[in-house]
């Protein structure tokens, strides 16, 4: 596989092995009669770092000085040679035409566009599967990583119930009780039944204990809801967020990056590899065992643009008045820099500083 852009006059080659059945069957020639190892370029270009990270294998890389073929030996080799190479770079930044994030504001009404940089680094997708064990949410049209709007959406309802639980001013809450009471809450009922109501549908059950909200915390929930009604925290977090029962009132859009793309190889070194993988408990997490590196690719120095609109699919929004629109989306834009800026981060490795961003 060449992968190149026009404008580069150095390409970099990737060259695979083929299995051995492919080869016997295609590429058999007399020149590679009983050769275990014969490398195939593939004959044409591919320009999407999607399709080049996750859909091709471990590759040989050409060494351009020497002109010959050496071998990645390993996974770290490989990651900091992609993400360091211009190539790669001049794929990801030059497909910028093609993903250039859209004027929303001027084509839906009641949406709200601003941008966020990247504080360090960030990950997004960590854990899913992939040929190389670590992966990262890339577009599959450009290659470019982005954050899906669903995550958004996690970060900014997280972001509210922590809010939510500083207001009341309660040290010993547990954020599952606010975040249930969200999803289950239905005011007519509330209205027949009260603080008894507020107290049953806040509680949950977590290793066959139930876990309940003081009686103070349930007192000041439903003072909130008798003073403010449809305004009061409950409700505004329904209307943002949505139940079970229906969808929430404003829609989180995937979030792409504005400017150069920066991509850059790093590792997790876990010290006691023999421990952690013991499911019978046996092994000690001793100095002894020597720690295994795992790499991975972040997102570093990035600046990206998060967009939120008013979602009109719900009667409760079409009824709304622009001055209430305009002051749902502030409310959630608030949030959801919280989450970004101070709260949670996104993406793995968060208690490390990943996935945080700044106002820039």
């Amino acid at each position: 596989m060449r992968a190149y852009n026009k404008y580069d006059d150095k390409p970099v080659l990737f060259h695979y092995a083929l299995p051995s059945d492919t080869r016997k069957k295609h590429v058999l020639t007399e020149s590679t009669k009983g050769k275990h190892n014969y490398y195939f370029t593939f004959p044409r270009t591919v320009e999407n770092f999607y399709l080049m990270f996750n859909k091709y294998g471990l590759p040989l890389l050409e060494n351009q000085s020497r002109e010959k073929f050496i071998e990645t030996k390993s996974k770290l080799d490989f990651f900091r040679r992609i993400s360091s190479d211009n190539t790669i770079r001049s794929l990801l930044n030059n497909s910028r035409k093609f993903r250039k994030t859209p004027n929303w504001q001027g084509v839906i009404p009641n949406t709200k566009q601003f941008n966020l940089y990247l504080k360090n680094k960030m990950v997004v997708g960590l854990g899913s599967t992939h040929i190389y064990e670590t992966g990262i949410i890339l577009d599959f049209l450009t290659g470019i990583p982005y954050i899906p709007g669903s995550a958004l959406k996690g970060i900014t309802r997280n972001a509210y119930v922590l809010w939510w639980a500083e207001n009341l001013q309660d040290e010993n809450i547990d954020l599952e009780c606010l975040d249930s009471l969200i999803d289950s809450f239905e005011y007519g009922k509330w209205e027949k039944e009260g603080s008894q109501y507020i107290e049953r549908m806040s509680s949950v059950k977590r290793d066959k204990t139930r876990i309940k909200l003081q009686n103070e915390t349930v007192e000041k929930i439903n003072l909130d809801i008798v003073r403010n009604k449809q305004s009061s925290k409950v409700m505004e977090a329904q209307l943002i967020f949505g139940t079970q029962k229906k969808s929430g009132g404003v829609i989180f859009f995937d979030a792409y990056p504005e400017g150069d793309v920066k991509i850059e190889a790093d590792i997790m070194n876990p010290h006691y590899f023999q421990y952690y993988e013991d499911k019978t408990g046996k092994t000690p997490p001793t100095d002894y065992q020597s720690p295994i590196p795992i790499p991975f690719l972040v997102v570093k120095n990035t600046s990206f643009t998060f967009t939120i609109a008013v979602n009109y699919s719900l009667e409760a929004t079409t009824k709304m008045s622009e001055d209430e629109k305009v002051k749902l989306l502030d409310n959630v834009e608030k949030f959801l820099k919280l989450g970004l800026t101070e709260y949670t981060g996104i993406g793995a490795k968060t208690a490390l500083g990943y996935g945080y961003f700044k106002n820039g």
